[in-house]
């Protein structure tokens, strides 16, 4: 003969688990707006500007640790806009981080007499208490050009994590050219060129 009261608790306990880890998605804010690089065209006095903004998806859990249908963060991601000088924006895609990785520092140069930006952002498996580990991107505004990393900079800590000053980076020639001091001395990376030595 079959138990039914047993069935009908299993039917209670997995709904019970099915319900409590559901999310209804809900709503999503861009805060954190900051200017985080900015071109002046020298012949003509635009600007050009590179804003990152955060984006975060939020979602009441309806069953949750801190109560019924509690509002959470769902996902984060930072964003990144080309600001024009008449203020017309463009989303930069091809700069996208999302997830828990670390944004990309607040410096993003531009190179003078082109189109092109440099990025870096933490290598977050290689970061100690003296050296960091920094991955670089080349971009315009259309499309990634070039990825490279350096091991082992040297941190300076002269302020907040996320500035280019604590990683040894020194760009010269219009950022054409950037040293980094690194554990085994100095390298020099050649960004339109993509090359590092």
């Amino acid at each position: 003969m079959i138990n039914y009261d047993i069935y009908k608790v299993l039917i209670v306990i997995l709904i019970s688990i099915i319900v409590s880890s559901c999310a209804i998605p809900y709503d999503y804010t861009s805060s954190d707006h900051k200017i985080v690089g900015t071109r002046v065209d020298k012949s003509t006095g635009k600007v050009t500007k590179i804003e990152r903004r955060k984006k975060e998806i939020f979602a009441y859990g309806i069953l949750h640790p801190d109560g019924f249908f509690t509002k959470a963060v769902l996902s984060s991601k930072y964003e990144y806009y080309l600001i024009a000088n008449d203020l017309s924006e463009t989303k930069l895609p091809h700069i996208k981080k999302t997830g828990i990785s670390y944004p990309y520092l607040l410096d993003i140069l531009p190179l003078t007499n082109s189109n092109l930006w440099v990025a870096f952002w933490l290598d977050k498996e290689s970061i100690t208490k003296a050296y960091v580990g920094l991955n670089i991107i080349v971009f315009n505004e259309k499309k990634l050009l070039h990825k490279n990393n350096i091991e082992e900079s040297i941190r300076t800590y002269t302020s907040g994590w996320d500035y280019t000053n604590n990683y040894s980076i020194n760009p010269i020639e219009g950022n054409h050219f950037i040293i980094f001091n690194t554990k085994t001395g100095q390298q020099i990376y050649n960004v339109k060129e993509n090359l590092l030595n």
